[in-house]
């Protein structure tokens, strides 16, 4: 039975999807502000919010994934994205601090189940031929929606200040369930693609392993969740949460700076991201890797450079390259790490396998600004660009690791009904 043309899909799944980034990019920015002004949640406080919400991801990981082998991904595609808008509007609730523990706790539960069963749900609705270009083409709309959500999003709390706040909510709420209802309205039940036995490379898929810590266990699978971590602590999560305060406590840059390293990133990323796209479907998902860790190498020589020279022309210069750089190499591993994880996984535990690269990123994401903002009060800016350098280059064996069969074309695939 054929399956639905790509585009087609493409131009259904990423509208609603790109409505979703828009309503993520109003409330990110903001949310910090509006718990703390009008949840009264003290700013020292504010972390045990985010840990609760760290935590609970941590906590369905590894489980989810097993069970959506067994069931179905769709289920816990959909229920994730429920929890999460439950999540987003408990947080309206004004009385006290135990809706807002629950909310943490839904937003969190839901945010694990959402990126442990995404890559099946993907595979499922586009084929394994369409995927790096899929997870190409989300992040580059992720970026998009960010910046437009957060100018969005400033301006209506600006207008309508207090209302504004619910308003953005109820719009990021609504979004996200909008998103996930949406793919299980066009998302192909019949047709699932696996690969033709008779010409399938038997090296290409490690041995199916049963077991809650099967992932964990699989010496072949295991660089992958390795790497996964390091990506994280050392690169996307640094940039995001400590990188601007290095800039601007440890260089003395003014708040404009980090600003120019926010738009000069997310600018990189949405102009860049096809050709990456295309440099990956020729070379590879691990050549896709080891690129975007090379950039990033290089975005931290020029953040280095930042710390060293003190004129001010110069440090607008290597902010702006740090980001452009570093944007680069983003667009090169969007296309390349999921699909890889669907080639090195099992083909009836792909669930179980990207739960476990789920919760690697979870705890990475826990663990990064922790270590780094230690780092930044206990050394000099110039030395914690370097040690996220040497961390970030301890990663470079892990991209090497393991047999990368070739990208699959559409010639080599079957579909089973």
């Amino acid at each position: 039975m054929p399956r639905t043309r790509p585009p087609e899909v493409w131009r259904r799944y990423f509208g609603a999807y790109l409505l979703s980034a828009v309503g993520t990019g109003m409330w990110i920015p903001l949310q910090g502000i509006f718990l703390h002004e009008y949840r009264h949640v003290p700013v020292g406080q504010l972390g045990g919010y985010f840990a609760v919400m760290a935590l609970a991801a941590v906590a369905i990981n590894l489980p989810i994934g097993p069970v959506a082998d067994r069931h179905g991904p769709l289920v816990f595609f959909v229920t994730a994205g429920v929890l999460q808008g439950v999540g987003m509007l408990l947080v309206a609730v004004d009385r006290g601090i135990w809706p807002l523990l629950v909310a943490g706790c839904l937003s969190g539960l839901g945010n694990g189940m959402f990126f442990a069963v995404q890559t099946p749900v993907l595979m499922r609705l586009v084929g394994p031929e369409h995927l790096s270009a899929t997870f190409g083409r989300q992040y580059q709309l992720m970026n998009v929606g960010g910046v437009v959500g957060a100018l969005l999003g400033g301006a209506v709390v600006h207008l309508l200040d207090y209302p504004g706040y619910l308003l953005i909510i109820a719009a990021n709420a609504a979004s996200t369930v909008l998103h996930v209802c949406n793919v299980a309205l066009i998302l192909p039940r019949a047709p699932i693609p696996t690969a033709d036995p008779d010409r399938s490379d038997p090296t290409s898929r490690t041995p199916a392993r049963r077991g809650l810590l099967a992932p964990l266990r699989d010496r072949a699978f295991l660089p992958l969740v390795v790497l996964q971590l390091g990506l994280v602590v050392f690169g996307a999560a640094q940039m995001d949460t400590v990188a601007p305060v290095v800039f601007q406590a440890s260089a003395g840059l003014p708040v404009w700076m980090v600003t120019v390293f926010i738009v000069a990133n997310c600018l990189v990323v949405v102009v860049t991201q096809g050709s990456a796209n295309r440099w990956v479907a020729r070379r590879g998902y691990q050549e896709g890797i080891f690129g975007a860790l090379a950039c990033w190498l290089v975005a931290f020589l020029f953040a280095l450079s930042v710390m060293v020279f003190d004129q001010w022309i110069w440090q607008v210069v290597g902010v702006a390259a740090c980001a452009a750089v570093f944007g680069v190499g983003e667009t090169l591993l969007a296309p390349s790490l999921q699909p890889l994880v669907v080639q090195r996984a099992p083909a009836d535990r792909l669930a179980a396998y990207s739960s476990a690269m789920s919760l690697s990123f979870s705890v990475g994401i826990i663990v990064a600004p922790a270590l780094g903002l230690w780092a930044v009060d206990h050394v000099d800016g110039w030395l914690y660009w370097l040690i996220i350098a040497i961390g970030t280059a301890t990663c470079l064996p892990l991209a090497r690791m393991g047999r990368s069969p070739q990208n699959p074309d559409v010639s080599e695939l079957s579909y089973e009904r």
